[in-house]
């Protein structure tokens, strides 16, 4: 599934900021704690320009496998949900 033409770099991207984060069940400190933060900024913000809504807000699942229920949901950005989708 490709969500946008720079997936393959968004992804690559990712993986080199971090390469042990795990993406099929995701633990919200490794998203919204203040040091996780200062990890997503920079990784969002070198997007700007190429995707559209790079810095959205978004709801991403915590568990890939199980539906979106309050448990199971986590508001954050669009940069983050994109490479949790690819």
């Amino acid at each position: 599934m490709k969500l946008t033409k720079a997936d393959d770099k968004i992804y690559t991207a990712f993986r080199e900021s971090f390469p042990d984060l795990r993406i099929q069940v995701l633990d919200p400190e490794d998203l919204k704690s203040a040091e996780a933060k200062e990890k997503w900024r920079p990784f969002c913000n070198q997007f700007e320009g190429i995707v559209e809504d790079f810095n959205y807000g978004t709801l991403l699942r915590l568990d890939c496998e199980k539906d979106y229920t309050e448990e199971n949901t986590l508001f954050g950005k669009w940069c983050q949900h994109h490479n949790y989708t690819v």
